[in-house]
């Protein structure tokens, strides 16, 4: 991680003088080892996050010494390694998350309804800047409000195959934990097939396959649904989300991948369901690495690439 963390105290310093603060960043475990494209891939989440924190998390230094903490504010940037996942921590020494201000501010923004604001718990609540556009910053400024933060630091991570927790306690600050794989090498990945073309699903992102009458499949607006054990399940065609036209096969049952994505359950209609593999993961490069809907590609046995969808960009 040594490659990735020493380029961060140089740019704490500068965006704490950007905001008049003084912060220090101390960094922990530059010796833990992973995959050479995750710690490529972490430089601007973990940016994404210490922005945050000088400007949101920690105080002014009047407000600090007025409280009892030192004038100068610490971020720790902690990297360990985890059985066979890497886990990078930023904690800072700030204010915590104000719930009632997230909460208002999902109110204003119209994230949620006024009930269901008031029905969620506390971690819900601070779980709500993690969606798209969402800012508590009542200015735009070069560090905040342009609506491009923690949202993008989830994606960032989910990509990766990983995930983002975020603990916070009122006025001793908030610690935010980037969960990823060791390495990108070997993938499980679940074969689908749509139009006689054959795609990878993630099989963590995959929870079960099921078949389905189409009776059961009901119109929501302009997408459609699905019943399973009394609960609704948005449901996406693969062959029309990639774009490969075929005739509707309105009298056979659906064949369904039931797939999790950023916290939801989603539904895929595929033509046939096929097997499992352990296959070595290449990230989109070049022309293609901005492509969206792709995690990357393998090749198969028999000489076939094989592209394997990114089930969280499908559902955004």
């Amino acid at each position: 991680m040594r490659t990735v963390f020493r380029r961060f105290p140089r740019l704490v310093r500068e965006i704490a003088g950007s905001v008049n603060k003084t912060v220090r960043l101390i960094t922990e475990g530059e010796d833990t080892e992973a995959d050479a494209t995750i710690v490529d891939a972490l430089f601007e989440p973990l940016l994404h996050v210490l922005r945050n924190a000088v400007d949101h998390g920690i105080e002014a230094s009047e407000r600090r010494i007025s409280i009892g903490k030192p004038s100068m504010g610490t971020l720790i940037l902690r990297g360990r390694r985890v059985a066979e996942n890497v886990r990078i921590e930023i904690e800072d020494d700030g204010g915590g998350i104000d719930v009632d201000r997230v909460r208002a501010v999902a109110s204003a923004r119209g994230v949620a309804s006024e009930e269901a604001l008031a029905a969620m718990a506390d971690g819900e609540i601070i779980d709500l800047i993690f969606a798209a556009g969402f800012s508590t910053a009542e200015t735009v400024t070069d560090l905040s409000g342009r609506g491009v933060g923690m949202d993008s630091v989830r994606t960032a991570v989910e990509r990766l195959g990983g995930s983002v927790t975020l603990q916070s306690e009122p006025g001793k600050g908030t610690v935010v934990s980037l969960i990823l794989p060791f390495s990108l090498m070997m993938t499980r990945v679940m074969t689908v097939e749509v139009v006689g073309q054959v795609f990878g699903l993630p099989l963590d992102s995959v929870v079960e396959t099921t078949i389905v009458n189409r009776d059961m499949i009901v119109a929501i607006g302009s997408g459609r649904a699905f019943i399973l054990r009394d609960r609704t399940i948005p449901l996406l065609d693969l062959a029309e989300t990639l774009g490969l036209a075929r005739v509707p096969q309105r009298e056979l049952p659906a064949k369904i991948v039931v797939v999790t994505a950023a916290g939801q359950i989603g539904g895929i209609e595929v033509d046939r369901l096929g097997e499992r593999l352990d296959v070595m993961l290449k990230p989109m490069e070049g022309l293609l690495g901005s492509m969206r809907g792709v995690a990357g590609t393998t090749l198969l046995g028999d000489g076939r690439v094989l592209v394997v969808l990114d089930v969280q960009e499908m559902f955004r």
